[in-house]
């Protein structure tokens, strides 16, 4: 039992002490809960019974601040209490602050009077606290007393969750065959938790209903993985998830997925080789089907140009995975969009889209001859250094897509045909920007199919002059892997392996071959082989490299059995015999003379 502080010097007051009349009136005033005036009263019925007279009052005749605060209390966890207290002395107007641990939060919107409201904290098991009332007067003399506050705790049960993950092209909670499937129980919650406490101890999944799934992840985790079976057809399974809260209280919740089954797993597409181009280029289509699904195959394919702008335009086969195109003529550059779309076994189909853009076909000039005479000797006026491309880009005139000697202008291109940083030291084609040929590079890698010092008879099944030359079988001259060593066999091995995303290679007519040749230049081999590198060893001081042009000379009942071919050494051309070994560089895009 609490006693008052009641009398000067602390004296404890004693009840025998005070008359009976006055014990008689505390009583019945104490019955009267909350009520402030009847608790003063009580007070100085108290004092009264003191005795000692004046003598025993402050020096100031100020009494002492006598604090009373609320009677013990019971409570539940998170619940809203009404305090009260009373206080009697001091000098002046009293002000009331009550102070608790920090987990309670008490409101006290008047600090003149005692009475607020207390909202109890959560609490794991019943705790005492102890809530303190202190009473200040205007001279800042302070008093307190306190009451001892306990919290129950009240369970509520946790609350489960459960969500799924999703896949791209499949409804929400449906999944094919070999899919990832993610049952997520980790947003599941405890409402009554307090901050420092994990809201969830333990987590038991178990399967309720469908075809028993064996291959499923850790059941006492917080989210459960696994990959889908190979079923057959369509299946719904049930998940149970029970949740266990710190206070040993459970929940439990369920949630569906439907298994597809290979007859409802879509295939997959993937697009590869496609490459924007100009006018008139055939290019290559090209998409791959697959599917999760074992018994999808065999697939259909189905391309189609989306944007209806060319009527005319005609795929090779719109119904093969692997196709090609002829690029419309355009004016200005232009995006053709093209679908694919794939079925499989099952009926089950998809498609995507694929853009490219066409080009305009650059007009094709003629390169110069690449002299310039630069001593201003005036020696030979009127020659060829006095006129055309190269003396218009010596004085300024000429400006240029790419880089070259003299007014050669070239672009190196990539393993895809796109044009790449000029100072890189990986290109396996060159763009001439005057002409639009692209040129095949050589390498001096030994092994590789563009090896610089292959060599290869002239063969020609069409245009041949009724001649169409040497096979040259079993031969290792070059790297083709039937050891025929001919033009024909080499040029189709370029066109199977699509150099540089092209897929339309040529044997260069005598023109075309001419046009990279640079006259002016002092070393041999007459080319700008900053873009046109590896020309191979020279055979008896000359490097040959074949056109695709028969000759007539040496016509023999109307049999041209020699071909045209160019000396990189010396610049000059000639006949060479078709069953010589000869170098071949390819090219492609450009126009093909019909002299042929």
């Amino acid at each position: 039992m609490k006693k008052a502080k009641l009398c000067y010097k602390q004296r404890i007051f004693d009840v025998s002490s005070v008359p009976p009349f006055r014990i008689q009136w505390a009583k019945w005033c104490s019955s009267i809960r909350g009520n402030s005036i009847c608790i003063l009263a009580f007070w100085i019925i108290v004092l009264g019974g003191c005795g000692g007279g004046s003598e025993d009052l402050l020096p100031d005749r100020v009494p002492q601040i006598q604090v009373s605060a609320n009677v013990d209390v019971s409570a539940d966890e998170q619940v809203q209490i009404d305090i009260e207290g009373a206080a009697l002395g001091g000098q002046g107007e009293l002000v009331y602050a009550w102070q608790a641990d920090e987990a309670i939060t008490i409101t006290h919107a008047d600090t003149s009077i005692a009475n607020a409201t207390l909202t109890t904290p959560i609490v794991t098991t019943p705790t005492e606290f102890v809530v303190t009332l202190v009473v200040t007067d205007e001279r800042q003399v302070s008093s307190e007393d306190t009451f001892t506050l306990i919290v129950n705790p009240v369970n509520l049960p946790p609350i489960a969750v459960i969500s799924i993950n999703s896949l791209t092209d499949y409804p929400n909670g449906s999944f094919p065959v070999q899919a990832q499937v993610v049952l997520d129980g980790s947003a599941s919650d405890d409402p009554d938790v307090s901050a420092e406490q994990v809201p969830i101890v333990s987590y038991r999944w178990q399967q309720v209903a469908g075809t028993l799934l064996t291959a499923i992840g850790n059941v006492e985790s917080s989210s459960l993985e696994f990959t889908t079976p190979i079923t057959e057809q369509q299946e719904t399974v049930v998940f149970e998830l029970e949740v266990t809260d710190q206070e040993g209280a459970s929940t439990t919740t369920e949630a569906q997925i439907v298994l597809l089954g290979q007859s409802g797993t879509l295939p997959q597409l993937m697009f590869n080789a496609f490459e924007d181009g100009f006018s008139g280029e055939r290019v290559l289509l090209d998409m791959t089907a697959s599917s999760d699904a074992p018994d999808a195959a065999p697939f259909s394919y189905f391309w189609q140009e989306q944007s209806g702008n060319f009527p005319q335009l005609q795929l090779e086969s719109n119904q093969q995975a692997v196709t090609y195109v002829t690029l419309p003529f355009v004016e200005q550059s232009t995006e053709l969009v093209f679908e694919a779309q794939i079925s499989d076994s099952f009926g089950n189909a998809i498609s995507a889209e694929k853009k490219l853009t066409v080009h305009p076909f650059p007009l094709n000039g003629i390169n110069d001859t690449g002299a310039i005479d630069d001593t201003g000797s005036g020696i030979s006026p009127g020659a060829d250094s006095d006129f055309g491309r190269d003396r218009a880009f010596a004085s300024g005139v000429v400006t240029k897509m790419g880089r070259g000697i003299n007014a050669f202008d070239f672009t190196r291109l990539n393993n895809n045909g796109d044009p790449v940083d000029v100072d890189t030291d990986d290109w396996a084609c060159v763009r001439d920007n005057l002409t639009g040929l692209v040129w095949e590079v050589k390498t001096l890698e030994v092994t590789s199919l563009h090896y610089a010092n292959q060599l290869f008879t002239w063969y020609q099944a069409d245009f041949n002059g009724n001649v169409p030359g040497e096979l040259n079988l079993n031969s290792t001259s070059c790297n083709i892997s039937s050891q025929t060593c001919n033009t024909q066999f080499f040029l189709n091995a370029v066109n199977q392996q699509g150099l540089c995303g092209f897929f339309d290679w040529r044997i260069p007519t005598h023109t075309e071959l001419q046009s990279i040749l640079h006259y002016g230049k002092q070393e041999i081999p007459l080319v700008d082989t900053d873009f046109m590198p590896n020309w191979g060893d020279e055979e008896n001081g000359a490097l040959w490299y074949w056109t695709r042009q028969s000759s007539a000379d040496g016509l023999s009942s109307e049999e041209a059995r020699n071909a045209w071919a160019f000396d990189f050494n010396s610049a000059v051309d000639n006949v060479l015999a078709k069953s010589n070994q000869a170098r071949l560089r390819l090219v492609r895009a450009g126009r093909i003379e019909s002299s042929e």
